[in-house]
């Protein structure tokens, strides 16, 4: 339609990257591109909040793993509030995607509780791990490139804030 076309040109000009979809499937993929960094981010500072390790000496201690997760929590800690409440709130897909965390959480909880059979428990991380890589694998960024970002992200200083 002309309405269609009028947006999508708007939303062009602004930079946006356009992507017809059906209306009923929007919510779904905004709550995975959205929702789900946001919640995983938030709560990642969350728990280092919640455990009390003093911030100096995470900056001393950190890894590539802890620098580069840092660094995308510290941008996404920076966004609107209002707007990303808004964002996870009003999707209804928020709640199953909640839920779905919640699950997996268990799922690693108990395959790193199998002390009385660790290689049954190491087993079954391998698989995680190896369906996880196959996701990683199909959203098209090769671990050569994957591997450059990780290695040389440099962690935020209070400086660079």
């Amino acid at each position: 339609s002309e309405a269609t076309s009028e947006i999508t040109a708007l939303y062009k000009q602004l930079g946006s990257i356009v992507i017809p979809i059906k209306l009923e499937d929007h919510d779904l993929l905004m709550s995975a591109v959205l929702g789900l960094p946001h919640l995983v981010n938030h709560l990642f500072l969350n728990l280092l909040r919640k455990i009390e390790i003093p911030s100096d000496l995470l900056k001393q201690a950190n890894g590539t793993s802890f620098r580069a997760q840092s660094n995308i929590a510290t941008s996404i800690a920076n966004e609107d509030p209002p707007l990303y409440y808004s964002i996870l709130a009003d999707n209804p897909h928020t709640k199953q995607l909640l839920l779905l965390f919640i699950n997996a959480i268990h799922e690693y909880q108990q395959i790193l509780d199998s002390t009385q059979n660790r290689s049954l428990g190491e087993n079954e991380f391998r698989k995680i791990m190896l369906d996880n890589k196959a996701i990683a694998l199909q959203l098209g960024i090769d671990e050569k490139t994957a591997r450059k970002y990780f290695v040389e992200a440099p962690l935020l200083r209070e400086s660079d804030k």
